[in-house]
């Protein structure tokens, strides 16, 4: 009968009654069987909890307007589950600023890790506005963040970042209009993940797809892609010691999109103190957090800033070129209509 059954809930009742009628019949034998009935109160324990944790599951969960579009967009394409959801929710706090409020400073401590639920935030570094760190509604339907609104997320360095080889906040982020936002202080969201190795997974795997997405809002519109840019989306991927069926789609995806040959592929996963044969099982077999790939987080936000600083530089340069240009031109201009 039980091999039949497709509801699980209704098996594991089943289950509970008849093992209840088994513990009941060994008790009230004579002499008492306890032997058999210890083994049927452990079996009762057994599915009790499962049939509890089924009814839990099967629980409705209700998520405000901006608590859905937060799961919708930033959660659900990594597998989290919305019961996973609710339980990250219970750590994080919600908070208003005003505009003008600096959510974090360039090389300041950083131990919280933000998510912007509405606003707009700037990043600047050195003062120069970063536009690939910086979010606003509608971001993600712009053509350089292709469907993603990676900017939302501040500080996902430094939480990934347990050797504390980060040296504080990347960028300074300002609030440029009222702004409301999530944030997880970096114990209690290690202490909750550390607890559940699905939920971890599929939090750390939402953190990589948006440092993920802030190279490739970056690189779709600065320089073509080359060895240095896959480094950097490798480090990404691989910061967790895994690598899941949808990151290795992305990383062929890209691989074939941008030339990127065999050879570079493997001397990118050597640099990052993986094996070939690792990426392929998706996982390091010594399971030791590569060090490398930690040196290479860090590199990939300044090899950001540093890349857009520099084209920052030279645009300013070419528009003050041109102004003079203009200006020569029309002074000479002058000088004709006055002779």
């Amino acid at each position: 009968m039980s091999f039949s059954m497709t509801d699980v809930f209704l098996l594991r009742s089943l289950a509970l009654v008849a093992t209840t009628c088994g513990v009941v019949y060994n008790l009230t034998h004579s002499p008492p069987l306890r032997i058999p009935a210890l083994w049927g109160m452990v079996f009762l324990a057994v599915n009790g909890t499962m049939i509890l944790s089924l009814l839990l599951e099967g629980e409705e969960i209700a998520f405000s307007k901006e608590e859905l579009e937060l799961f919708e967009e930033h959660f659900l394409p990594y597998t989290l589950t919305p019961t996973q959801f609710r339980r990250l929710l219970s750590t994080a706090e919600w908070k208003d600023v005003p505009a003008g409020t600096a959510l974090a400073v360039e090389g300041e401590p950083l131990d919280r890790l933000v998510l912007i639920a509405r606003g707009k935030v700037a990043a600047f570094v050195n003062g120069i506005p970063i536009q690939s760190f910086s979010t606003f509604p509608g971001a993600r339907e712009t053509e350089i963040n292709q469907g993603m609104d990676s900017g939302a997320w501040i500080g996902e360095i430094n939480f990934l970042d347990q050797e504390k080889k980060a040296k504080g906040a990347i960028a300074t982020f300002v609030a440029e209009s009222p702004v409301r936002y999530l944030c997880w202080e970096h114990k209690r969201l290690r202490g909750l993940l550390s607890e559940d190795a699905n939920l971890s997974r599929s939090v750390t795997h939402a953190i990589n797809g948006a440092l993920i997405g802030k190279l490739l809002s970056f690189t779709s519109h600065t320089k073509e892609a080359n060895s240095e840019a896959y480094e950097e989306i490798m480090a990404t991927v691989l910061v967790d010691n895994r690598v899941e069926p949808s990151e290795k789609a992305f990383i062929r995806e890209y691989r074939q999109k941008h030339g990127i040959s065999d050879a570079v592929h493997r001397e990118t996963l050597a640099k990052l103190g993986w094996k070939v044969e690792e990426f392929q099982d998706g996982s390091k077999h010594d399971k030791a957090f590569s060090q490398e790939t930690v040196g290479a987080l860090q590199r990939i936000n300044e090899g950001l800033i540093r890349r857009q600083t520099i084209e920052l530089q030279q645009e300013e340069e070419r528009q003050l070129a041109e102004e003079e240009e203009k200006e020569m031109h029309q002074r000479g201009e002058g000088r004709v209509s006055e002779d």
